[in-house]
């Protein structure tokens, strides 16, 4: 049996040209996959999750079409700064039939059977076919953490998701963040540009410092905080957990 290490956060570095992040390979015992994903000119790629588990991704960069239905017919277009969201039992494509190509962060769930607790009238039925949430802005829609801003892009309001939610996510420089930690959800993010710490253990002594293309996990009930001590430019990335937004925050 594989034990997870839930004292620390840990830092996976994407491998340019293939698919890599975080996954069972990478972090034995996590819940969550998440991968960046390039799509070369006239390509088509296959997502890699079981049928059972639904699909949140954000367009890094680039355009592509997202093929599903019979036959592969039904298209939705994604461009930079979209999300989109698959429900369960919905196979489908990515394409590029575009002259650059696109890259995009994907997660899902590696246990169907943990499900989030949609609270109120607020969450919505699972959507049946691809759904893409443009750009989002509204931080109103889910917990904050202070030095941090979340804005959330799948979620049970937003596409009906029940194993997986996604935001984006930014920390601005000389920002230090209050303690927090995320219950028994699995989290992972991924560094879009900027730089950031993420500061864990007795003190918060102890950090990884993940950079544009890298990963970061944090394992159920880590006790963390997220530090910008830098002069340079804001820290800005996508963030997926499995199976909801959990946030317990400490202090004021």
């Amino acid at each position: 049996m594989i034990v997870l290490d839930a004292s620390r956060s840990i830092l996976v570095h994407s491998e340019p040209g293939r698919r890599s992040g975080v996954s069972a390979a990478t972090i034995p015992g996590t819940k969550i996959t998440m991968q960046v994903l390039t799509v070369n000119p006239s390509e088509t790629a296959v997502p890699g999750n079981d049928l059972d588990t639904e699909t949140a991704a954000y367009i890094v960069s680039g355009r592509a079409q997202i093929l599903s239905g019979k036959d592969f017919a039904e298209s939705k277009d994604v461009g930079a700064g979209d999300f989109y969201f698959t429900p369960v039992q919905l196979p489908y494509v990515i394409r590029n039939p575009h002259d650059e190509p696109v890259k995009l962060v994907l997660a899902y769930s590696l246990d169907p059977s943990i499900t989030n607790t949609p609270t109120g009238s607020k969450a919505l039925n699972p959507a049946r076919g691809v759904s893409v949430v443009p750009t989002p802005k509204d931080t109103s829609t889910t917990a904050q953490t202070r030095g941090m801003q979340r804005i959330a892009a799948i979620s049970a309001e937003t596409v009906g998701a029940k194993q997986i939610w996604m935001c984006y996510l930014s920390v601005n420089p000389h920002e230090r963040g209050q303690p927090h930690h995320h219950g028994g959800t699995h989290t992972a993010a991924y560094t879009i540009s900027g730089r950031a710490r993420i500061c864990f253990g007795p003190n918060f002594d102890d950090f990884i410092e993940p950079g544009p293309g890298d990963f970061a996990f944090d394992p159920p009930g880590l006790v963390h905080l997220v530090d910008h001590p830098f002069d340079d430019q804001p820290w800005r990335g996508v963030l997926a957990r499995c199976p909801q937004n959990t946030v317990v925050n400490f202090g004021e």
